[in-house]
């Protein structure tokens, strides 16, 4: 038996008592039909010794086909940047891998719901067997109060019947006559038929008693097998619960670590974008640092300019003061050779 054979049957169109139920619905129904508690204690003794281990082996093939198929989740549309051959980052991987952890954890609040429900149904029937257990045992006690009352009618009557004999021993003794003998004779044999009958009751009683008491111990031995079968089931439900949840703690796990990868590789994208603007920004102050030191230069070389043209302003204007004055000293000396003359 296989989750695919399985999902066949169950899941067929063509399944009695379908009803137009969903698939959820109708696995959960097969659920509680080969629940191991329910299974074990109803199916289970019906079987041939012999072939016991293989029955039990294949209901738990079934139940863990069915919890399988409990866990999928039927008819989810894939995003095209999700489907298989798509490439390159998506814009839109977070916000799916979020929502794949939701449905992640859908499947198993569902469970918890059936879980719940089932674990309602086991109660109501763990109360129904409680209860005949307790009838029994109040009928059981009941049995025990007869024997109580028969017991103390047994020893009323051997008590009789001890002083009937006495009785007869003491008329035995005082009587003299044949007929008085008789008498005593006949109250003898009395007495030894109701010692007989007392006897003969108290051994009933006891017989009755043994009854009794293998009844009840019947009883406690069906209410303490009852508790192991439920404890088993009960362990078997924590076991099954805690599978579920360590499934989807990895499933979780599996998408955080996905969204994880997403958003180093984000991080990894902006930081070379980060990187490459701050590359840009040097350039861009070399740049602005070289424009800075040709216009300090060229700044210079108007200055030096502005200088060198100062200089030779006034180095003319020295020129012609020279020239001026030595036009006028050439003029004195003229004039005053010819005053000599």
């Amino acid at each position: 038996m296989t989750t695919s054979a399985i999902s066949a049957y169950v899941l067929s169109e063509h399944a009695p008592d379908t009803n137009g139920k969903s698939h959820k619905d109708r696995i959960k129904e097969h659920l509680k039909r080969w629940h191991p508690d329910k299974f074990e204690t109803r199916i289970l003794p019906r079987v041939v010794e012999e072939e016991r281990e293989k029955v039990k082996a294949g209901a738990w093939t079934v139940v863990r086909g069915l919890n399988d198929m409990l866990n999928r989740t039927y008819n989810e549309p894939l995003r095209p940047h999700d489907r298989p051959g798509a490439s390159g980052p998506s814009p839109y991987a977070a916000e799916s891998f979020e929502a794949s952890a939701r449905q992640a954890g859908a499947p198993a609040k569902m469970r918890d719901a059936a879980a719940q429900n089932e674990a309602d149904d086991e109660h109501k029937e763990d109360e129904t067997k409680n209860g005949e257990a307790e009838s029994k045992m109040r009928e059981a006690e009941v049995v025990m109060q007869e024997i109580k009352v028969q017991r103390e009618e047994a020893r009323r009557l051997e008590e009789r019947g001890r002083l009937s004999l006495e009785e007869a021993e003491r008329l035995a003794k005082s009587s003299e006559t044949a007929a008085q003998k008789k008498e005593v004779e006949a109250t003898r044999k009395e007495a030894e038929a109701k010692k007989r009958e007392a006897e003969a009751f108290v051994r009933e009683t006891k017989a009755q008693t043994q009854e009794a008491e293998a009844l009840l111990r019947e009883t406690v031995v069906e209410r303490k097998e009852e508790e192991v079968t439920h404890r088993e089931g009960e362990a078997l439900r924590l076991e099954e619960k805690a599978q579920q949840t360590l499934g989807s703690a990895r499933q979780v796990g599996a998408s955080a670590k996905m969204r994880e990868a997403v958003v180093q590789q984000t991080v990894q994208q902006m930081e070379a974008e980060v990187a490459r603007r701050e590359e840009d920004l040097k350039k861009r102050e070399a740049e602005v640092q070289h424009r800075e030191a040709e216009a300090c230069r060229k700044d210079e070389e108007v200055s030096r300019r502005e200088k060198q043209a100062h200089f030779e302003k006034v180095r003319q204007w020295f020129e012609a003061e020279a020239y001026t004055e030595m036009r006028k000293v050439s003029t004195y000396r003229g004039k005053g050779r010819g005053a000599e003359t």
